[in-house]
């Protein structure tokens, strides 16, 4: 059974997507960025960011979201470039 822990989520207002997923993982799961999977190896960091970089506000008809699982952690981008990572874990029932 797939329990929630620790979510950290990081609002961008200026800078790269891709970076504020890796300090939002680092920060869920509680370790060093050195320490994990390359981000590249999960998802094109430089297609992520374009996808999700700044753009003048246009009303949009549908939000759109890229989520993915890297190091044990639930991760979600908002097209309001807000990244959330949640630490997912195993509880034995």
């Amino acid at each position: 059974m797939s329990d929630r822990g620790t979510t950290a989520t990081i609002s961008v207002k200026n800078g790269r997507v891709s970076e504020a997923v890796i300090r939002a993982v680092a920060d869920a799961a509680e370790v060093d960025p050195a320490d994990m999977t390359p981000l590249y190896d999960i998802i094109d960091p430089d297609a992520l960011d374009r996808l999700f970089r700044p753009t003048p506000s246009v009303t949009r008809d549908v939000d759109s979201s890229v989520s993915f699982t890297m190091d044990g952690c639930e991760v979600v981008v908002s097209d309001n470039r807000t990244v959330s990572a949640t630490l997912l874990s195993q509880v034995e029932a």
